[in-house]
């Protein structure tokens, strides 16, 4: 049976679900009618930046092209990439005649033409020759800019982080072009998403667009957006949340709204609710917890992958740093604390333990070349497990705290989750990685 659309929207921008958040939903909006002011839109992966963008793009222009960078893409298969969809674009508006409506068209440019032309010959020289493919001679950022001006669309940029850093440069650059482009194409806009502190990126390389470019940064949820998500979906659906498990569903979200997605899908289909539901049907903790132990089991290669990345080391040294912090924090209620609390902590157990480059160590382990264990919290300025589910599979990697029962640091919703997660990780047969 085929999900319906409700259903499948845990791992695609909320549309029915979709909660609005104030104060970005002004400022994005601002940005959208400001002829010529380009936007960036950057936070953690998870956060809701396409649910946003794309629930404000459908109020502001009838058409819009997206571009899904890769690691590794040049700055001409970005510019390829927009041509490919303006050509899908200008075909589907040739005009359509039936009793009930009339379509106009748009008739392609001759400039579009000609570089469409340019292109197919240039690719049946490529099959021949296997030459490497160049950008066609009139695919200039200018003369993209004025086609998609001219069609009346913007260009949304998704993941613009994962490009090269000399590629970046020409990101900004098109940016400028665009801008100035603005006085015969109003609409014309480029909106960049990408992941936290990128938007710098940008701006950084070209200094005139330093206040040309609105920055929307989109933190991370609060626990009464996230509820507010739950309360629309269960709506929705006719099921009702208690208190408590929306508390649960919260407290695994940390904030992501695409996890409180997940988990109430895997709810649903535990309550086996695949459509709206003639009789409220009343979740139970036999759903809540079939539905963590299937994100758990979704998630626990990735978890395995980031810990093994966070711990390895590349030289010995006298202190395993990684090892020392995750064991530290994991004791910090819901797995968060001050840098200086988390260095007094450690100090205390590790007397000679090294002040000096503990920040930057700890802010390595935000990086995903460590796995993205920690992240940053900008408003209470303290670390914290990216992810409540790391914080569980450190804790239940420390036979320690099972045989402590009475350890304060540990509520009874996490005692209950680590019992349920150790249970899976040992079916799974997923070898401990030793934190103590």
């Amino acid at each position: 049976m085929k999900p319906p659309k409700f259903l499948r929207q845990a791992s695609q921008p909320a549309k029915k679900a979709f909660i609005e958040r104030e104060s970005l939903r002004e400022k994005l909006v601002r940005a959208l009618m400001t002829p010529g002011k380009q936007i960036v839109v950057y936070g953690h992966s998870g956060v809701g930046k396409s649910s946003l963008l794309q629930n404000k793009l459908l109020q502001t222009y009838e058409h819009h092209i997206t571009t899904r960078c890769m690691r590794g893409m040049k700055f001409d298969q970005i510019i390829l990439d927009a041509f490919s969809q303006l050509d899908a674009f200008y075909i589907s508006e040739k005009s359509t005649k039936n009793e009930n409506s009339l379509k106009f068209s748009i008739e392609p440019p001759k400039l579009f033409s000609d570089i469409k032309s340019q292109f197919e010959i240039q690719r049946k020289i490529e099959g021949q020759q296997k030459s490497v493919p160049i950008l066609p001679p009139q695919l200039t950022p200018p003369n993209l800019g004025k086609m998609i001006g001219e069609s009346r669309a913007c260009w949304v940029i998704e993941d613009f982080h994962k490009i090269e850093d000399s590629e970046k440069q020409y990101l900004s650059q098109l940016m400028k072009i665009f801008m100035d482009l603005s006085d015969d194409h109003p609409e014309l806009k480029i909106i960049a998403i990408g992941a936290t502190n990128t938007a710098r990126q940008v701006i950084d390389y070209d200094q005139e667009m330093k206040h040309r470019v609105a920055e929307i940064h989109v933190p991370l949820m609060t626990s009464e957006e996230i509820k507010a998500i739950i309360t629309k979906g269960s709506d929705l659906l006719n099921i009702n949340f208690s208190d408590t498990f929306k508390s649960l569903i919260v407290q695994h979200s940390a904030g992501m709204a695409s996890v409180a997605h997940n988990l109430c899908l895997n709810i649903c289909y535990a309550a086996n609710v695949l459509e709206t539901s003639e009789k409220a049907i009343n979740i139970t903790k036999v759903h809540w917890d079939d539905a963590l132990l299937s994100y758990i089991e979704e998630s626990s290669d990735n978890i395995q992958n980031s810990f093994e990345k966070a711990l390895n080391q590349k030289r010995k040294a006298k202190f395993h740093h990684e090892k020392i912090i995750i064991q530290a924090l994991c004791d910090f209620k819901n797995g968060e604390a001050a840098r200086l609390d988390l260095l007094q902590k450690i100090q205390r157990e590790h007397t000679d333990y090294p002040s000096t480059g503990f920040k930057q160590r700890l802010e390595k382990l935000c990086l995903p070349e460590k796995g993205r264990i920690l992240k940053f919290n900008e408003n209470s300025g303290s670390f914290a497990f990216y992810d409540p589910i790391y914080h569980a599979y450190a804790l239940a990697h420390r036979r320690a705290i099972f045989e402590s029962k009475e350890n304060s640091s540990i509520s009874p919703e996490v005692s209950a989750f680590l019992e349920a997660l150790e249970d899976l990780l040992r079916k799974s047969k997923i070898p401990d990685i030793e934190i103590n």
